[in-house]
């Protein structure tokens, strides 16, 4: 009964918050709806001209980054989560507490942000030159969910601080790496459409 009064509420002040009129976000929501076409395209085009699993399984990931941070941006699922966690620490009595259980998960998740990154890195070492603006704008992207976690969970610097007018950093840090991402996947899908076009004219 605690719980689901606590869940309804946090809906509740969800649903007043969504949304977000700043030009900066905007422009992230738009050029994540972008970029994830290109990576579409990408991936699709990899699959077929390519056998190595590990660039498809790059794409694939892009993809539901993309994915994830255009519909986050808007409706901001994490704030959702953050709302239902206070809410159920206030109904179930340990709220004293729940700044340094927030602490803890701002810490464990960018420690394993920051372990899947360098993992993703090693592993892609023999593909750099092909996927090198993609790889550092997911990198950019992990630093941004980084920023955006501590910030929530109030253990890290305000980024809110650093606003000029429509425009806030973190979505300037963001959309540098959805633009990073959709660059990488325009430069790849020239170089084979170049390639094709040599193909067909040595064939004939």
């Amino acid at each position: 009964m605690f719980q689901e009064s606590a869940v309804n509420k946090s809906i509740s002040f969800w649903l007043t918050n969504i949304g977000d009129p700043r030009i900066s976000s905007w422009l992230v929501t738009l050029f994540c709806g972008v970029a994830l076409v290109a990576a579409v395209y990408k991936w699709k085009d990899l699959k077929h001209t390519n056998n190595i699993i590990r660039e498809q399984n790059l794409w694939l990931l892009l993809i539901f980054t993309l994915l994830v941070l255009g519909i986050n941006k808007q409706l901001k699922f994490d704030m959702l989560f953050f709302y239902i966690g206070r809410h159920m620490a206030e109904y179930q009595g340990w709220y004293a507490k729940h700044r340094l259980v927030k602490a803890w998960f701002a810490y464990t998740l960018s420690g394993i942000l920051i372990c899947g990154g360098l993992f993703l890195l090693i592993s892609m070492r023999t593909l750099w030159r092909s996927n090198t603006l993609a790889l550092i704008g997911l990198g950019i992207v992990l630093i941004y969910t980084i920023i955006r976690t501590t910030w929530i969970c109030h253990v890290g610097f305000i980024p809110d601080s650093y606003n000029e007018g429509n425009f806030r950093l973190t979505d300037m840090i963001e959309l540098l790496g959805v633009l990073c991402i959709f660059g990488n996947a325009l430069i790849g899908y020239k170089k084979h459409e170049s390639a094709d076009i040599d193909n067909g004219r040595f064939n004939t």
